[in-house]
């Protein structure tokens, strides 16, 4: 039958260490590993909280920590086809934007829009500035 716990839960044992999964709801949906990796839709986790499947996230999502800064890559989607850097940079089809906001095509032409010089705004396509925009 089902168990109910309406207190606590503590899983402790000698056996419990590294990968091996101190949790783990039948069919391997969810797994919770003894050195704290959590897995949703996997029973081999990779990172704190991975997720195999989609995942939607209802009210907002906030990244921190102490090793975020400067080109370190805050949000990215996998293969680098999406990357918000924690300097602020957003890069769509780069993993490596070189300005605040850079757009790379696959045929390897990009769109930089460099907000670095004061007093106006450069836009760059291919590496050459095409223009200046000036309030």
């Amino acid at each position: 039958g089902d168990a109910v716990v309406r207190s606590s839960l503590a899983v402790s044992g000698a056996g419990l260490s590294g990968t091996s999964p101190a949790f783990q709801v039948m069919g391997g949906t969810m797994t919770v590993q003894a050195d704290g990796l959590v897995g949703i839709g996997t029973t081999i986790p990779t990172r704190r909280l991975d997720v195999a499947g989609d995942a939607v996230v209802r009210s907002s999502l906030a990244v921190s920590g102490a090793g975020l800064s400067g080109s370190a890559p805050i949000f990215q989607v996998m293969g680098g086809t999406m990357t918000v850097q924690a300097d602020g940079r957003l890069g769509v089809g780069t993993a490596t934007p070189q300005a605040q906001v850079e757009i790379v095509s696959a045929g390897g032409s990009s769109l930089r829009i460099d907000t670095s010089n004061a007093g106006y705004v450069s836009l760059r396509v291919g590496g050459t500035e095409v223009a200046r925009l000036k309030p």
